[in-house]
């Protein structure tokens, strides 16, 4: 569990980067996930604010912490290990919603048999897990 005043300092740090241009305002359809795994950089941005945690914010101070991140400057390898963490459980998460496996998709686009209409459904959400 996270405490207010973190919250509210990593709400900060957040705002810091939305007002610098490091993040669009409040639309959420940067914060993709590419194919191969790449996320987009308003996602790593947005993530790394996420994931700092009161000793990184009492180091570099909110306004600091929103330079480092826009620029690309790490802030330390445990902070970079954390926002990978954070990334991996999302996908994860995002995997299994879904009521069959890359695999198991994979097997049936193999069918010759396979009606085209479902074809391409099984495309479409195999297409939908790589990303």
């Amino acid at each position: 569990p996270v405490d207010s005043q973190t919250a509210r300092r990593r709400s900060a740090v957040v705002s810091g980067l939305r007002d610098l241009d490091y993040l669009p305002a409040a639309e959420m359809s940067a914060l993709v996930v590419f194919s191969g795994g790449y996320a987009s950089d308003s996602l790593g941005r947005y993530l790394q604010a996420l994931s700092l945690t009161p000793d990184e914010l009492g180091t570099y101070t909110e306004r600091g912490c929103v330079i480092n991140i826009g620029e690309g400057v790490p802030l330390s390898l445990e902070h970079e290990t954390r926002v990978g963490r954070v990334l991996r459980a999302a996908c994860e998460m995002r995997l299994a919603r879904f009521a069959t496996s890359t695999e198991s998709d994979e097997a049936l686009l193999l069918q010759p048999s396979l009606e085209d209409r479902l074809r391409e459904s099984v495309h479409f959400r195999l297409s939908c897990k790589r990303t």
